[in-house]
Order: structure tokens, then sequence, then C-alpha cells
């Protein structure tokens, strides 16, 4: 018997401890079932957010438009969420665009007897709908709505219980602190998982928010751009009309001495001609006396001594000689002045055509050279022109916009000198560059207005004399070619302009 009882008492115990065992293996495989079951939510969740992410970023890649990308965005959404329907209102960036309400957009997979779209009435959807706009829309968060008794009517509340519609969730989709849309996703009556559906959805309508905060951004910077390109274009053309325009003041500076060069010329090629034509009518009667001797028959030829002696009296008496050598002298004068005339002109032709965009290799010498021809006129009469133009290497530039630069410099030195003076023009290689100096020793510049020379419209000069934009366009011209103009001046002892432009390597 005592044996007995105690096997017994040991199979006791042995039980004991196996349903413990047992009893603990379970709990371990209820806990591990319910980290699985999680981890499992969790990846679905994680599944589902991503889908939505990507069903939005296909929106971002195809330039779609917010209000035609919603409708699939939020059938998608209810399919994802196992919902009945859902809803959006638009609210347009431009405010000029009126905003609206959609359709009713439904789960095809939410088997339900009847479409829920058939059956409510618009001012059911519109009364509910427009109280909870009125708060998304001021607090721009999400709103949850599940006690419909509040909101709603008897009949209203009865068609949404039909279709077991038990709270409303409402994402603002916020972009540029607007509100551009608001869905609505309508819950079913035994919904239980609301902060699934907020962590599922909520993440995803912000990153559409700032989707469409980037495509705005990108297309405002793509207007501005375009605006800023016109505008660009506005201004360089005024630049081009404002260089002409200096040009031509420059050429009224100049128009006087241009005159007077041409007069001169002009005058003795008017002299000449008039010296030709009486040439000309003593020619001509002695080409009549030679053509009747011509003619003559050659049986008489030797016995009209007469003929003969009128034509020698006649090369005699009219000097013929000396008439044909001054002939050949007057020709090549007049052709000379003409050519002088034509350089003239020709050069005013060159630099007061419109600047084009044309840039190329440039001898800043051969530039220095045309702007001295320019101003040679004006200043030859007041000015000693010293001139000192070394070998030099080319620089990259516009030519005929360094001419006008070395003009304006010229033309300022030659208004600074009163009476009599000195002009030097030199260039030099300089630091991998090109430098031209214009000095003069005329009244010079006061230390005030030093550093407001270059300002556009700034001048000292009288009326009539300057415009105020020849040195603001000269520094433009040079800074635009990379270059650099600086001036040291005394007031009363002279001034000294110096470019430095860089040079082409070689």
């Amino acid at each position: 018997m005592a044996d007995y009882k105690s096997a017994y008492e040991r199979e006791k115990k042995d039980r004991k401890e196996a349903e413990k065992v047992l009893e603990d293996r379970s709990r371990e495989l209820y806990k591990a079932n319910a980290r699985l079951n999680k981890q499992v939510q969790e990846v679905s969740s994680e599944f589902q957010k991503n889908a939505l992410l990507l069903k939005i970023f296909h929106y971002s890649l195809d330039s779609q438009k917010l209000s035609d990308s919603l409708p699939s965005l939020i059938i998608s959404m209810l399919t994802m969420a196992h919902l009945p329907m859902g809803v959006f209102d638009y609210y347009p960036l431009d405010r000029s665009r009126d905003h609206f309400r959609s359709e009713i957009y439904t789960n095809d997979k939410a088997k339900k007897p009847t479409s829920p779209g058939e059956l409510f009435d618009d001012h059911a959807i519109n009364h509910v709908l427009g109280s909870i706009s009125v708060e998304v829309l001021s607090s721009r968060e999400m709103f949850y709505l599940s006690d419909l008794e509040e909101r709603l009517g008897k009949n209203e509340l009865e068609s949404f219980r039909y279709f077991g519609i038990g709270g409303i969730l409402a994402f603002p989709v916020v972009a540029n602190n607007h509100t551009a849309a608001i869905i609505y996703l309508f819950l079913g009556s035994e919904e239980e998982n609301i902060d699934h559906l907020v962590v599922l959805f909520e993440s995803s309508i912000k990153q559409l928010g700032i989707l469409i905060e980037h495509r705005y951004s990108s297309d405002l910077l793509e207007k501005n751009y375009s605006q800023l390109k016109n505008m660009v274009g506005e201004l360089d053309a005024a630049q081009k009309q404002l260089v002409h325009a200096e040009k031509m003041a420059s050429i009224g500076q100049l128009s006087a001495g241009i005159a007077h060069e041409i007069n001169n010329p002009m005058g003795y090629v008017k002299s000449n001609l008039s010296s030709l034509k009486d040439y000309n009518d003593i020619f001509h009667e002695g080409l009549s006396l030679a053509n009747k001797m011509a003619h003559l028959p050659l049986q008489e030829l030797s016995t009209r001594d007469d003929a003969i002696d009128d034509f020698k009296k006649f090369w005699m008496s009219g000097d013929v000689d000396y008439l044909l050598q001054d002939s050949k002298n007057l020709l090549e004068e007049t052709a000379n002045g003409i050519d002088r005339v034509l350089d003239i002109v020709s050069g005013l032709r060159s630099f007061a055509r419109p600047s084009d965009q044309t840039w190329g290799l440039c001898d800043v010498n051969n530039c220095l050279e045309e702007a001295l021809k320019l101003s040679n006129n004006q200043l030859k009469y007041k000015c000693v022109m010293n001139k000192s133009l070394l070998k030099v290497a080319a620089v990259n530039g516009n030519a005929g916009e360094l001419v006008q630069v070395f003009l304006n410099l010229l033309i300022n030195a030659g208004q600074a000198i009163d009476s009599e003076g000195e002009i030097n023009v030199c260039s030099q290689t300089l630091k991998a560059g090109v430098e031209v100096r214009v000095s003069d020793n005329g009244c010079g510049i006061d230390d005030s207005v030093l550093l407001k020379i270059f300002d556009p419209c700034y001048t000292t000069k009288e009326v009539g004399q300057g415009t105020g934009l020849g040195l603001s366009i000269s520094f433009g011209i040079i800074d635009n070619h990379g270059g650099r103009i600086n001036v040291i001046s005394e007031k009363g002892e002279g001034s000294c302009f110096s470019v430095w432009l860089p040079a082409v390597e070689q």
C-alpha cells in the first residue's frame, strides 16, 4: 500500500510539472503568435503605405492635375482599407477658379447590395461634409467624425446606417499653407482600428501635399525664369539702344571737326575740277586742230605749212606741256581728296552702325588707331597727340565696342583741355593682359566727384557737351569684356584713364 501511495504522489507531481511545462509552452506560443500577427500587420500596413506612396509618386511623374488624380487615389484607398465609399472637395491654388465637390466613389469589393451612390441624396452628403469641411479648413488637421447623430437628421442617419457607415475620416491635402483638397473616407459601423487607418493614410497624404508644393514651386520657378529671360532680353535690347545713342552723341560732338575735315578736301576737289574744266576746253581746241590735220590728204600735208604753224602756235600759246602735267597732278590730288572723304565716311559709318554680338580676336592697337582717326578732326587744333603703341597680344571682344570706349576717353581728354595741351596714348602688355592709357594735362577731376564719374547720367560738362553716359557705358563694356577701367586725376594737373583687358592665351 505504501509503495502504491508513493508512486501515485510521484505521478501526480510529474503530471503537475508536465502541465506547467505545457502551460509555459502554450503561453510562449501564444506570445510568439501574437508577435507574428503584429509583424504581419506591420508588414501589411507598411506594404499598403508604400503602395499608396507609389500611387502618389506616379501622380508626380505623370504631371497630372490633382483634381484628375484624386478619383483614382480615393478608389485605391477604399480598396486598400476595405472601406465602402469616399469623396473629395477640391480647392484650386488658382483662386480665380471655383472649388467643387466630387461625385461619390464606391468600393466595388465592399459587396453591398446596392451602390450607396444611388441611394444617398446630395443633401445628406453635403450637409454632413459641409460642417466637417469648415473645421478641417480652419485647423488644416485630420478630423474624425464618429457621432453621426449630432450632425444628421433621422432619415439621413437611417441611410448611413443602412450601408453600415459609422463614421467619417477627413484628411486635408495641404500645400503652400493652402488646403488644396479634403479627402473624406466613410468608415464601416464595425470599424475599430481607426488609428491604423490614420497611420496608413495621413503620412501619404502629407507626402502628396509636399509633391504638390514641389510641382507648384517648379512651375512658378519656370514661369519666373521665363519672365526673367524676357526681361533680360528687353534689358539687352535697351542697353544696345543706349550704347547706340551714346555713339550718336559722340558723333554729334565730333560733327564740327568732321564737317571741317570733309570740307577741306571737297574744297580743293571742287577747285581742281574747275581748273580741269578750263583745261578740257583748251584740250578740245587742240584736238580739233589735230583732227583737221589728220584728215588732210597726204599729198597736201607737206604743202599745208599754215595748218602745222597753227597747231604749233596753239601748243606754245596754250602752254599745253604745263597743262598736261598739271592735269595729272590735279587728278591725283582730287583722287586723294575723295579717298580722304571716303575714309572719314567709312569710319563714321562703321562706328555708327548698331553694335552686334559678334566677338572675335581684336587688335587693341587697331581699335586705338580707329578711335584716333575719328577724334583727330576735333583734337588736332588744340592738342598735341603723343602716341606710343607697343606690340601687344590679341584680346577676345567686340572691336566696335572697344573703339567706342577709346573714343570716349579721347573726347573727354580733349574736352578737359581749354586751349593748348597734350594727350598721351600708349599700349603695353601687362599682367597677362593688355593695358591702354589715355592721359592729358587738362583741368583734372575734383576728388569730390571722382567716385561718381562712372555713374549713369552724371556729368560736370556744360549742356550740349555730354550726356553723362559715356564713361558709364564704357565701364559696362570693359566689365563685359572681363577687364577693368581706372582713373587717376589731380585737380589742375590732368587725368589718366587706364583700361586693362585680358589677353587671349596663345
